[in-house]
Order: C-alpha cells, then structure tokens, then sequence
C-alpha cells in the first residue's frame, strides 16, 4: 500500500517539471526502466503520467506551446487570456481533469468489458476508420487544400521519422509540430507579455453543464480509446462538435471546450490503462513500459490507487502552481523566453538522437509553424501518426 502512495506523491512533483517544459514528456523516463527494475518506479511512471496532463495546460495558456493533448483548446483558452480571465482557465482545467479521471476510473469494469468486445468487431476496419476521422477534419476546414497538403505532408514526415531507428521518435516529432512551432509564433509575431489578468476567480457555470462537460469529454475518449494513432487531438474535435450550440456565447462554448478537453486528457490515461489489460494494446508508452516491471493483471487496485493519489495531488498542486506562474509570467518577456526553450530542445534532441533527431525537429517545426500560418486545425498534424498506422495495417510501402 505504501508503494502506490509514494509512488503517487513522486510521480506528481516529477510530472509537474515535465508538464511545464515544452518538449518533456513521461515517455523520456521509460528507457530507465530497463535499469530500475523495481515497482515502485513503475507507480512513480504512472503518477507523473497521469499529473502531466494537468500541467501541460500551463505551458499551452502562458507560452502558447500545446502538447498534441490541448492543442484544440489553445484558441479559447487564448481568447479567455486576452480578457484577463487566466486563472479562470486554470480552475476549469482542474475541474476538468479531476472529474474525467473520477469518471473514468467509476467506469472501469465496463471499459475493461467493452473495449475488446469492440475492438474485435471493428479490428478489420480500423486502417478505414483511420481515413474516415482524417478526412472528416480535414474537410471540416475553410482551406481544404492547405489541410490536405499539411495532413500528407506530415504524414511523410512521420513515416521518415519512424524509419531512422531514433532512441526518441516521438520527441523531435511532435515537439516540433506542436512545441516550437507555437514558440516559433510568438517569436516571429513579437508576442512579448501576457495581457494583465483578473485577480478574482469566478467560475460562471452552472453545476449541471460542469458534469455534462466533464461527461462529454469521457465519452468522446472512450469512443476512439480503441484505434490506434487516435488520440486526445482527435477526441477533442469530436467533443466540439457535441459542444457547438449557437444559442450560447463565445465565453460559454470556450469554457464548456476547455473542461471537456481536460477531462479527455484524463480519462485518455484509464483508457490506455484498459485497453491495455482487456486488448494488450498499449496507447501509452508509460503503459507499455511499466508492464515490463510487473504484471499489470495483477496489480489493478495498485495501479488505481496510484492514479487517484497522484490525481488529487496534481489537481492541488496545478492549481498552486498555475496561479503562481501566470502572476510572474505577466511580468517576463514571452519572446525571450521562447528563445531560450527552443534552444533547450534543440540541444536536448541533438544529444538524445544527433543530426537525425534535428532534421526531424526542423522539418516538423517548419510544418506546424506553416499550419498556425494557414489558420489550419493542427489535428491535421496528426497525419504524422496517422499515415504510419494506415501504411502499416494495409501492408503497403
């Protein structure tokens, strides 16, 4: 028992620090496993796992750098910035993330039951039902060419990415897409403060829209937690969708948005969980990770314990820590700081995956920056995953 809560406590300090910092994530620590070799770093794993997505709101709100988890909320959350509504955001993101973890670990004997009864029925289409989900956002863009063009483009980058044998394929990929390419944007638009933000925190939404925010972000999560290369970006689009009503404001539909991506972030981490334990396919690398330290199977409650310990941990600390830095950041220039990141991910790749790393971060920096240019979706980034699957499960190339 004192294991999961150790583990717990560790986990959400150490996700705090990846969360923050554009281009870090919980899959860099998985290569230790194969040097600590002990349960106890897999609950720490798991625990920065599940407290990352939390903090990796803060960078999306103060440097406009989302992970492929918020980039769909980066605009409303933008927009609530820009009205000085900052901490706001920070406490609908807590709401969010706390409730979709809570709400996906009330369901979790029915996800375990339900993902490989639909995974086996549907395991045949899945490269085609990757198609459909692309071309169904890219079609929902005002520029289709364009969306088209970034979708394929990305996707040939990711197939290149993944046939150079990298320590770290997903880092210089999507931190490139989605990291420097948002820093790259605030540099080239001069961005150098934040707007002066409200110290008073008023969350105007009505307990039921809460629950149904937080509710539609889990079902949005469950819907895609069976096919591969679809993830957080995906299901947030689909959540749009449900949200869009035109007989509420901009502020409404923005804060409703913002819950429901959180809580898909959540939730996202339980799904992989599960699908893990009923369909032994893991969404998540932390997952697959760990399951080579112990026997997953057998250590259910363990691992649950560990996701709610460092759940409620990480929805204080964010909190603590979102309100700190958006009061400092207002008075830090926003362009110099992205400087200095870009710099810090430059030479974290180049020592993790040398000349190749770069050419890959370069290449998908310049892409993503293309696609915040073309006011394109960055979901169409995600053709980078996409393509690969479809190539792989086709058999072709």
């Amino acid at each position: 028992m004192i294991e999961p809560l150790i583990g717990g406590i560790i986990g959400s300090l150490i996700g705090l620090v990846l969360g923050i910092i554009p281009g870090l994530h919980t899959n860099l620590l998985v290569p230790l496993i194969f040097f600590i070799k002990n349960k106890m770093f897999a609950f720490i794993l798991l625990g920065a796992l599940v407290s990352m997505n939390f903090f990796e709101f803060i960078k999306t709100m103060l440097l406009n750098a989302p992970n492929e988890g918020e980039v769909l909320a980066l605009h409303p959350i933008q927009r609530m910035i820009a009205y000085g509504r900052g901490n706001e955001v920070i406490t609908l993101v807590a709401i969010g993330c706390l409730g979709g973890l809570f709400l996906s670990i009330l369901f979790f004997p029915i996800e375990l039951k339900i993902i490989p009864f639909i995974y086996n029925e549907i395991r045949q289409f899945i490269p085609y039902f990757l198609l459909f989900i692309s071309l169904h956002l890219i079609f929902k863009e005002k520029k289709i060419i364009s969306a088209l063009l970034i979708f394929i483009l990305s996707g040939i980058i990711g197939k290149i990415n993944f046939s150079l044998n990298l320590k770290e394929p997903f880092l210089p990929l999507l931190t490139g897409l989605f990291g420097v390419s948002s820093l790259l944007n605030n540099i080239l638009k001069n961005i150098e403060k934040l707007p002066s933000q409200m110290k008073r925190i008023v969350v105007e939404l009505d307990k039921k829209i809460i629950v149904k925010s937080i509710g539609n972000g889990f079902l949005s999560a469950s819907l895609l937690s069976f096919i591969p290369s679809i993830g957080p970006a995906q299901a947030s689009m689909l959540s749009k969708d449900i949200i869009k009503n035109k007989n509420k404001s901009v502020f409404e539909r923005d804060k409703e948005f913002i819950i429901s991506v959180a809580s898909i972030n959540t939730c996202d981490v339980i799904f992989s969980l599960a699908a893990f334990l009923s369909i032994n396919k893991a969404r998540s690398g932390v997952i697959e990770g760990i399951s080579k330290i112990m026997n997953l199977q057998n250590n259910v409650f363990y691992l649950l314990l560990t996701i709610i310990i460092s759940g409620i941990l990480a929805f204080f600390l964010y909190k603590k820590t979102g309100y700190y830095l958006l009061n400092k950041f207002q008075n830090i220039n926003i362009r110099k700081l992205s400087y200095a990141v870009i710099a810090f991910i430059f030479a974290f790749v180049l020592i993790m995956d040398s000349w190749k790393g770069l050419f890959i971060l370069i290449s998908s920096s310049f892409l993503g920056y293309f696609c915040i240019k073309k006011e394109i979706a960055m979901t169409n980034l995600m053709g980078s995953l996409i393509i690969p699957t479809i190539i792989f499960y086709l058999k072709v190339l």
